[in-house]
């Protein structure tokens, strides 16, 4: 952890372009199922843009020490397995078919979350008490 470079701006902009992708990726997909709408699909940029950006703006602005390699990409895969999971239960929804496997993308990003969570957590005390 490094508290003097605290420059989270790289990560954040990774996520708002994930933003906007989703975005794009949703509407055109969208555009060609023929009318038919997911509110899945249509929603799957919230993950990238709230829990991505969003939650490293919040360490930013509440200047805690920037996230090492190990926080960031738990952090990253958390946000894809949530982004994912949302894009796939919209393509079920639009084809009107259902997969029990789409609630797996939603565990595994909950369990990489916490994981990312516990790390962080781990390496600031671990830091203080130096």
């Amino acid at each position: 952890m490094s508290t003097s470079d605290n420059s989270l701006k790289k990560p954040v902009l990774s996520y708002l372009f994930a933003t906007i992708f989703t975005l794009v990726f949703a509407s055109v997909y969208e555009y060609f199922s023929h009318g038919v709408l997911s509110g899945y699909m249509l929603s799957a940029f919230v993950y990238p843009l709230v829990i991505g950006a969003g939650l490293l703006l919040l360490v930013k602005l509440a200047r805690l020490p920037k996230p090492d390699g190990m926080v960031l990409g738990l952090h990253a895969w958390s946000v894809a397995g949530f982004t994912l999971g949302n894009i796939m239960k919209g393509v079920f929804e639009i084809y009107g078919s259902v997969s029990s496997y789409t609630g797996w993308y939603f565990i595994a990003g909950s369990v990489l979350l916490i994981a990312a969570a516990v790390v962080y957590m781990c390496h600031i005390i671990k830091s203080e008490e130096i």
